[in-house]
């Protein structure tokens, strides 16, 4: 299993996405292996397919599938949720 986490310089939901795949699979006796990418340029934004920070693409796929795919460094908000703190 392949999983990505593209994130841009400074996310605040970077580490806590990370925090939470950790969990979640670890619960069910999986031992991830996590790759992360920082994301610093629309060319890499672009060949990505990169939707916002974080996303989280498992074996290329987006573990959160748009409708209306928009790819780019502008192509999604980075949000400061309320719950973004570090969890592990």
């Amino acid at each position: 299993m392949l999983i990505e986490v593209l994130y841009v310089p400074g996310c605040p939901n970077h580490q806590p996405a990370i925090c939470r795949i950790r969990d979640v699979l670890r619960s069910q006796a999986v031992d991830p292996v996590i790759h992360e990418v920082e994301v610093t340029d629309e060319a890499v934004a672009q060949s990505l397919h990169f939707q916002g920070s974080p996303t989280v693409p498992i074996n290329g796929l987006d573990a959160e599938p748009n409708l209306e795919p928009k790819f780019g460094l502008a192509s999604g908000p980075l949000l400061a949720k309320p719950d973004a703190q570090r969890l592990c």
